[in-house]
C-alpha cells in the first residue's frame, strides 16, 4: 500500500549559535491510508514538532516529508499552503480558531478557504454529536474551554483532508466528550482518513491501530493493537530511561 505520508530523518533545532536546542534527531515514519497512529512520548521529546514538521506548518532543518507524491521541501510557500488546504488537517492545542468568526462560520471556514462545497448536514450533525450544536451563532470567547477544543477538532474533521494531525485532542476535555471525539477520528479512519494523534493517555492510544513512541527527538519503538496497560508500561520504560 502506497504511503500517504512519509517522513524521512527529520531534524530540527531551535536557537542561534551557542544556544542551539535540538528537538529532532533524524525522526522518521511512514504513515499509510486510513491508519489511526498516536505518538506518545515525554513532554520535551519532540512530538509536537515532528508533527508541525511532517504537515509542513515549520519546515525541518533537513530531512524529507513526501505527502501525496508531493515533496514539501520542494514546494514554495502559496503551494505549500495549497497542499496543507487540499490534503492535510491539524487541531492545535491552542485551538487557533478565528475570534471575529462564529461557531458555524468558523467549522465552514477549511471548506470556503480550499473552494469546497459546505456539507450543511454534515456540519449540523457533528456538531450536534459534539454538543456544540447550540453554539453555532455563538464566538469562541462566548464558549467554554472544553467547547472551542471539540469546535476545532470538527472544523479539522469536516475539512476531509486525506492526514489529519491532532495534537492532544482531548486534552481539554472531560472524559464523555473525549470518548466522543475519539468515536469520531475512529469513524474517519474507517472511512479512509489517516489520524496521527499525539497523546499522553494510554486509553486514547489504545484506540490507535499503533502506537510510535517519541524519545530525545527520534522514533524510538512501534506497539501494534496493543492494550492501555501494555501502552502505559512502555510509556513509564521511555519516562525512566
Amino acid at each position: 500500500m502506497t504511503n500517504v505520508l512519509t517522513a524521512r530523518d527529520l531534524r530540527k533545532s531551535y536557537g542561534r549559535r551557542d544556544e542551539v536546542v535540538p528537538v529532532l534527531r533524524g525522526a522518521s515514519a511512514n504513515f499509510r491510508p486510513g491508519e489511526f497512529t498516536a505518538l506518545m512520548g515525554p513532554s520535551g521529546s519532540g512530538k509536537s514538532t515532528f508533527m508541525r514538521c511532517a504537515s509542513g506548518l515549520e519546515r525541518p532543518d533537513s530531512g524529507s516529508v513526501v505527502v501525496g507524491g508531493d515533496e514539501i521541501a520542494d514546494l514554495n510557500e502559496p503551494a505549500l499552503t495549497k497542499l496543507r488546504r487540499q490534503k492535510i488537517g491539524f487541531v492545535f492545542q491552542s485551538y487557533n480558531l478565528m475570534p471575529t468568526l462564529t461557531v458555524r462560520q468558523n467549522l465552514e471556514l477549511p471548506a470556503r478557504l480550499a473552494d469546497h462545497k459546505v456539507d450543511k448536514r454534515a456540519m449540523r450533525d457533528l456538531a450536534d454529536r459534539f454538543g456544540i450544536g447550540e453554539t453555532l451563532r455563538r464566538r469562541p470567547a462566548q464558549l467554554s474551554g472544553g467547547q472551542r477544543q471539540r469546535v476545532a477538532i470538527a472544523r479539522a474533521i469536516l475539512a476531509g483532508s486525506q492526514v489529519l494531525f491532532a495534537d492532544e485532542p482531548t486534552g481539554a476535555l472531560d472524559r464523555a466528550s473525549g470518548r466522543v471525539v475519539l468515536d469520531v477520528l475512529r469513524e474517519s479512519v474507517s472511512a479512509g482518513q489517516s489520524i496521527i494523534m499525539a497523546t499522553h493517555d494510554p486509553a486514547a492510544a489504545a484506540l490507535a491501530d499503533r502506537v510510535l513512541f517519541v524519545s530525545d527527538g527520534t522514533i524510538g519503538g512501534e506497539l501494534v493493537g496493543a492494550d492501555a496497560e501494555t501502552i502505559a508500561a512502555r510509556s513509564a520504560d521511555m519516562e525512566l530511561a
